[in-house]
């Protein structure tokens, strides 16, 4: 199979591997580079060589290299823009793109109008990048519509290419493809939080989950929601974010009440799924077991050089505590403290927190069929050196304030992680 695949790669004496190894490219399915990749490329490559033309004292290079640097800059932007609208499907997948149309087309005119009303139509955030790419995208469709002006000398039809446009200041494009690029990467980085976003599944039809946040905290405490303050606020909420009916508006307050970041921001924070304080103490408590406070050794020795008496001793105290933390706990509460511990670890989105303590209890409910396989499950959190940081990390996510605030009554350490946290 190896030896058939190898005979079917095709090299030259122009294009094959050799040394040193570093200059060699990856390409094809070699480290499968993609769109994105292409696109920088061509970016990268016209400001290099816009930079070599301009540390150049000859001047000798400036009519020379004008179309290649203009070619690749204007076929990086093509990419991109053909990336960013086949990225779109990802959000707000019931919003269809044409994606095989609109990417079978070269000109940048109609590429990026197309993706302008899309995106606009999916999220109203994106226009504020787009309105800052908007002139220079424009500036390329108006002199290379269709990837033709800097690739030939003359037109299909023999007209010469550029004789309205006769001089073009190296140096300035630079600095305007420089300022294009950082925009692109913002427009990049947008479209990827977006994706995040709406894959959490916080949205309404009418309103995103940046949106819904925002209307949470225009929203009175809950307390009073029986007030004239909110109708006040329905009143204006509706106005602001054009919410035509009530239907519209109260999907928004159906998603705000359930979601523990917004709910927290009408003053109805959301419980834990299962765990309690008093089981989360006790973990805890077995956990400072695993991991107790060992003075370090005034002779400078390993702190690792224990008599094998006292190492014994810590296993059996150890596997005491294990044992019974286990009979103390339900699955449901050690579930959910695994839930926490995985959340922790990329703490972005509150909304992974019910698909965490599902798939967790799953696991232990497995596990729980053997005795050794569920104590291998509890375990492995015991023995997580960094557990309290990111058990701070989810419980913060999930704004549970006053439970922080009863945990690190337990361990100066616990204190010192949670202000750390809180710093940045």
């Amino acid at each position: 199979m190896f030896e058939s695949q190898v005979e079917e790669r095709i090299f030259n004496e122009t294009f094959k591997g050799d040394e040193p190894t570093n200059l060699n490219a990856c390409v094809g399915n070699n480290g499968n580079p993609q769109q994105p990749e292409y696109a920088q490329g061509f970016i990268d490559a016209s400001i290099s060589l816009c930079k070599l033309v301009v540390e150049d004292d000859s001047n000798h290079l400036v009519d020379h290299y004008i179309y290649p640097i203009a070619f690749n800059m204007r076929h990086g932007v093509e990419l991109w823009i053909k990336y960013f609208i086949q990225e779109l499907s990802h959000i707000r997948k019931e919003l269809v793109v044409d994606t095989v149309k609109l990417t079978a087309t070269h000109d940048i005119n109609i590429l990026w109008k197309e993706f302008k009303k899309s995106a606009h139509a999916k999220d109203i955030s994106f226009s504020v990048v787009t309105g800052k790419l908007d002139e220079y995208i424009n500036n390329i469709g108006e002199i290379d519509p269709t990837a033709q002006t800097f690739r030939y000398p003359f037109s299909n039809e023999s007209i010469k290419h550029l004789t309205q446009t006769p001089i073009i200041n190296i140096r300035n494009l630079a600095s305007r493809l420089v300022s294009m690029k950082t925009l692109l990467e913002e427009l990049r980085s947008l479209i990827y939080s977006l994706i995040d976003d709406y894959n959490t599944g916080s949205y309404t039809s009418k309103l995103s989950r940046s949106q819904l946040l925002e209307i949470a905290d225009e929203l009175p405490p809950k307390e009073l929601w029986h007030n004239d303050a909110f109708v006040y606020a329905k009143q204006a909420i509706k106005l602001k974010y054009n919410l035509s009916s009530n239907r519209d508006f109260n999907k928004a307050i159906d998603i705000i009440k359930v979601n523990y970041e917004m709910a927290f921001l009408i003053n109805a924070p959301l419980t834990l799924k299962e765990l309690t304080k008093e089981d989360l103490v006790k973990f805890l408590e077995c956990w400072d077991v695993y991991h107790p406070h060992k003075e370090v050794n005034p002779l400078g020795t390993s702190i690792f050089d224990y008599s094998s008496r006292f190492v014994k001793a810590d296993v059996k105290l150890e596997h005491a505590a294990l044992i019974s933390l286990k009979d103390s706990l339900s699955l449901e509460s050690f579930a959910d403290i695994a839930a926490l511990y995985e959340l922790g670890r990329f703490p972005l989105y509150s909304e992974k927190y019910p698909d965490w303590y599902t798939n967790q209890y799953d696991e232990i409910k497995s596990a729980s069929r053997s005795d050794g396989d569920l104590l291998q499950f509890i375990q492995h959190y015991l023995n997580k050196t960094n557990f309290p940081r990111f058990l701070f990390l989810s419980l913060r996510l999930l704004k549970q304030d006053i439970l922080i605030s009863e945990i690190v009554k337990m361990s100066d350490s616990f204190e010192k992680e949670v202000a750390s946290i809180c710093s940045k």
